[in-house]
């Protein structure tokens, strides 16, 4: 988007307000060479992502991705 425009409503995710509990935002970096394609963004997200969720005790069902 560009400076100062307002968010489009297909990059905003609605919200419903709870007593109690926890929110946990998680977020990475990592560094690729050249572009990116959907391929190459699965793999990472299979190889890292996934199995840093397991070590975490994450289940993927909590998870909002």
């Amino acid at each position: 988007k560009k400076k100062g425009e307002g968010l489009n409503a297909r990059e905003v995710k609605g919200t419903v307000k709870f007593r109690g509990g926890s929110l946990m935002i998680w977020g990475c970096i990592g560094e690729v060479e050249g572009r990116m394609d959907a391929e190459q963004y699965m793999t990472i997200l299979e190889q890292g992502f996934l199995k840093s969720m397991e070590k975490s005790r994450i289940s993927e069902c909590d998870t909002i991705f």
